[in-house]
């Protein structure tokens, strides 16, 4: 919250000194990774925008560039539909080659092949290799040195995995990206979410590894999603009741489970997350089908399909 406050400083100050020569390089850092924590994600989107308009008019191209493509990412971290937000990427992407701004694009590729995948336009959905990045090569020339480029990959393949239910190739990839959860950008609570719902998946599946490491593991995800939940509250609430529920599922508690399970998709949807609306839906689906309810089972089953679909995430309809 300081530095939300101070953020709004620098806006301020912005303003008074009508200095457009700053303003690619102050919106990136507020809208990019300081408002995100306290307003909705969505509203960062236009600032961003303005970033890079404004760049290209000053000739802060690096930093026109960096603003578009962080507006790019709260698109798809506000669940935007997908084929919109690869197309805009997609766009970017050529921009910064034909600006010569090739050694940040290998980084963004990551992110462009994650969605296509996603996206079902891939042989494999869990294997980064397609149409503008093979995942071996991209190994083979990040090196043992660039820790970072590695800790982003798996994080997208942890994403991706955890979406589609592998849930033990989603802890193996959890186990490399996981000093990432320690990143302001809000990637980094997305990987703290997400590695401690493919915990909690495994104990709830009763799949074969420790019990007992996985479960303290869980519960330490989930204090710092509710530490991060506890101070914006309006981007992370959905997930700290998504785990919540799933908490009660594994303590065979089937009315707290439901409840949060609601408040959890109440809240996806006042806050148009399409994608965790839809695994908040699979998940309370397959519960209730599991416990002898297969009429409201199905139900939630056909919505979370329906929601996938508006999402444009074809490799997940497909299972």
């Amino acid at each position: 919250k300081e530095g939300f406050r101070f953020g709004k400083l620098a806006l301020a100050l912005l303003t008074e000194f009508k200095s457009d020569a700053w303003l690619p390089r102050v919106h990136s850092m507020v809208y990019g990774s300081i408002h995100i924590w306290q307003e909705p994600l969505r509203t960062s989107i236009e600032p961003l925008m303005q970033g890079y308009r404004v760049g290209l008019s000053t000739g802060d191209h690096e930093f026109a560039m960096l603003n578009a493509i962080m507006a790019c990412a709260i698109c798809a971290f506000a669940e935007m539909p997908l084929p919109k937000v690869v197309r805009t990427l997609r766009s970017h992407l050529w921009e910064m080659n034909t600006r010569g701004m090739r050694s940040t694009i290998s980084f963004w590729k990551v992110f462009l092949q994650t969605l296509l995948n996603v996206m079902g336009e891939s042989k494999d959905p869990l294997i980064l290799t397609g149409e503008v990045m093979d995942q071996d090569s991209f190994l083979k020339q990040a090196g043992t040195n660039a820790l970072m480029s590695h800790y982003y990959f798996h994080s997208q393949r942890l994403w991706i995995a955890f979406l589609l239910g592998e849930y033990e190739l989603a802890e193996e990839m959890a186990k490399i990206c996981l000093p990432l959860q320690d990143e302001p950008e809000f990637q980094g609570f997305l990987i703290t979410f997400q590695s401690g719902m493919v915990a909690l998946s495994l104990l709830i599946s009763g799949k074969r590894g420790s019990r007992r490491k996985r479960m303290a593991f869980a519960r330490i995800q989930y204090k710092r999603v509710k530490k991060i939940a506890s101070q914006s509250e309006v981007n992370c609430l959905p997930f700290l009741y998504l785990m919540k529920a799933e908490f009660a599922v594994l303590r065979k508690k089937q009315e707290v489970a439901t409840r949060n399970y609601a408040v959890a998709s109440s809240l996806c949807e006042t806050q148009g997350l399409i994608a965790t609306r839809a695994i908040v839906n699979e998940r309370v689906g397959r519960y209730l089908m599991t416990v002898g309810d297969e009429k409201k089972g199905m139900d939630h089953i056909r919505c979370a399909y329906g929601l996938f679909t508006e999402w444009g995430g074809r490799a997940k309809v497909v299972q």
